[in-house]
């Protein structure tokens, strides 16, 4: 481009290598036209209005500076057209329509289809309630450097978009809420729900839905779930923690208000079955209104083996892990122990099988209480009565199907008492005299008493295995040894004639004058075999013996007493040899 000249400031001067031309035509107007436009457009150096209709054409890197600064400038440096301000602030005003309708100021570009589109312009049309920023239907309002966050509205919906990181609504204000609001359903608009900076918690202010099998979760790892699955509500706690719901005073309903349950703060828990109470807990159990029905077993709290079964038209009471009570189809009960008043006065009735003994079967017995008695039938037929639990060692008394009768006790008679206190047969006159036998614990003997307790005087026979005797208020008067047969008397032996051995035909006899006879019958006289001649009670020195002294076996042999008092045994050895001893 050539260099600019000015002119002579004359019209119409022609010159071939000046681009423009720039010429002084009067007071009012300076002329810049190309030469070849010729004459007509002028730049008004006063104001006022320029005329011609090629308007004005600046070069590329052609600088239009305002300010004595050039603070401001307009430039296009052949490829990008720029508008920069250097000092305060720069306005962009459209003051068309001010007061009346307002007009507009549109920000234009290509649309990216070869023709203009408008991104957003200033609405001024708004009047008085304030300016808009309008972005027309799709166009976007994109911020970062990639347009990671978009907002835009689609002709139908307002759309907010992130592509990229987390999307943070952030309120700083002290206090301050972040609202969420929306229309009311009838025209208006309410607040659904917000954050409350101040109380520091999410307050809903409207219905909270959650659709079919979307969850709401509680807990760092979703342990408390909340949800329904299109049929089923659930309220599911897979934490290792309780799940708790806590109240002075819960009560849960059917959705039409009907009470299902109740649940009262230190007092009952109430069931309800169709709005009716059922059951009610008490401070001493449970109340039950009505049936209880169960499926399998009542369970005794921390000992599984005690427990009520339920089975096919049965019921089992089970304890200690083995069934004690068997109630079966047909009404019958089965009992494994006894059966036991409740207080300590009721008879008790057991039902029992034992497995060894003389009474070894199924028995039936009463027992008092704390099992010092009973009263028991066996299946061998036996009537028992007993005074321990044991029917089979500890019989009592028992009558067998032959009709005998067996004591391991007293029996008594008359209601007086025994005064040794461990007769078994016992038969009173009432009064105070009576007979008892009474049984050893220390061998096998038997002793027959026959008192009279005003008298205080009593009489003994007893028996054992080795020993038959007689006391007299406790004084042994007479002994027989089951072993030789040998009968100690500690009195006199009184007889009204005579005494006669049955086996052997032997008598001893005594006549008026206190003579003794012991002879075989038919053998000499009276005074002929053997007399004794003082009285048996003091036998005296002199005997008189008819025939042989005759002595069984030798080792007995015969004690003869010498004058010095020592007594000696004489015995024979076969062959006969006499041996003497002294005793």
């Amino acid at each position: 481009m050539a260099n600019i000249k000015f002119s002579a400031f004359t019209q119409k001067v022609a010159q071939a290598d000046v681009d423009f031309l720039v010429g002084y035509t009067g007071a009012d107007n300076v002329r810049i036209t190309p030469a070849a436009l010729g004459d007509g457009i002028y730049l008004p150096l006063g104001g006022g209005t320029m005329t011609g209709v090629g308007g004005v054409v600046v070069p590329d890197n052609f600088k239009w500076n305002f300010g004595t600064g050039s603070d401001f400038y307009i430039d296009y440096d052949g490829t990008d057209a720029t508008i920069e301000n250097k000092d305060g602030d720069l306005y962009i005003i459209n003051s068309a329509g001010a007061g009346i309708t307002g007009k507009n100021i549109y920000f234009q570009s290509d649309g990216g289809a070869g023709s203009v589109a408008t991104y957003f312009y200033l609405d001024g049309t708004t009047g008085s309630s304030g300016g808009y920023t309008i972005w027309p239907d799709d166009t976007r309002i994109a911020l970062g450097d990639s347009s990671d966050f978009r907002m835009w509205f689609d002709g139908a919906d307002m759309n907010m978009r992130n592509y990229k990181g987390s999307l943070l609504i952030t309120n700083d204000q002290t206090d301050g809420d972040i609202i969420f609001r929306s229309d009311d359903g009838s025209g208006g608009i309410t607040t659904y729900f917000q954050l409350n900076g101040f109380a520091v918690r999410t307050d809903v202010l409207q219905n909270f839905r959650v659709q079919d099998n979307i969850k709401f979760q509680a807990g760092s790892s979703g342990d408390l779930e909340i949800y329904h699955d299109g049929t089923d509500s659930y309220i599911d706690d897979s934490g290792t923690g309780d799940l708790r719901i806590r109240s002075n005073f819960l009560k849960i309903e059917k959705y039409t208000g009907e009470t299902m349950a109740t649940f009262n703060d230190d007092n009952a828990v109430n069931l309800y079955y169709d709005n009716s109470k059922k059951l009610e807990t008490t401070s001493g159990g449970i109340q039950v209104t009505d049936e209880v029905s169960i499926g399998t077993s009542i369970i005794h709290t921390g000992d599984t083996d005690t427990k009520i079964s339920f089975g096919t038209d049965e019921i089992v009471l089970t304890t200690a892990g083995a069934d004690a009570v068997t109630v079966d189809s047909s009404q019958d009960a089965t009992f494994a122990g006894k059966i036991i008043g409740q207080d300590s006065n009721s008879i008790q009735l057991e039902l029992k099988r034992t497995s060894s003994g003389t009474d070894g079967n199924t028995s039936i017995k009463f027992v008092q209480p704390l099992g010092d008695g009973f009263l028991g039938v066996n299946l061998n037929g036996d009537l028992s009565f007993g005074t321990e639990a044991n029917l089979v060692n500890n019989n009592k008394f028992k009558v067998d199907r032959s009709g005998n009768g067996t004591f391991a006790g007293r029996v008594s008679a008359g209601g007086a008492s025994s005064p040794t206190g461990g007769a078994k047969l016992h038969v009173a006159d009432g009064i105070g005299a009576g007979l008892e036998v009474i049984p050893s614990t220390t061998n096998d003997k038997v002793t027959l008493l026959s008192y009279d307790r005003n008298a205080s005087t009593y009489q003994t026979l007893s028996l054992d295995a080795s020993d038959f005797k007689f006391l007299i208020s406790g004084t042994e008067k007479m002994s027989l040894a089951s072993s030789t047969g040998n009968a100690t008397f500690a009195g006199e032996v009184k007889a009204d004639t005579h005494f006669t051995s049955s086996d052997t035909n032997v008598t001893l006899s005594t006549n008026s004058d206190g003579t003794v006879f012991l002879r075989p019958d038919g053998k000499g006289s009276t005074t002929a075999q053997s007399t004794f001649t003082t009285a048996l009670a003091s036998i005296g020195t002199n005997a008189t013996f008819e025939g042989d002294i005759e002595v069984e076996n030798s080792t007995d042999g015969l004690i003869l007493e010498s004058p010095d008092g020592t007594r000696y045994r004489v015995t024979v050895a076969n062959g006969g040899t006499l041996s003497v001893a002294a005793v």
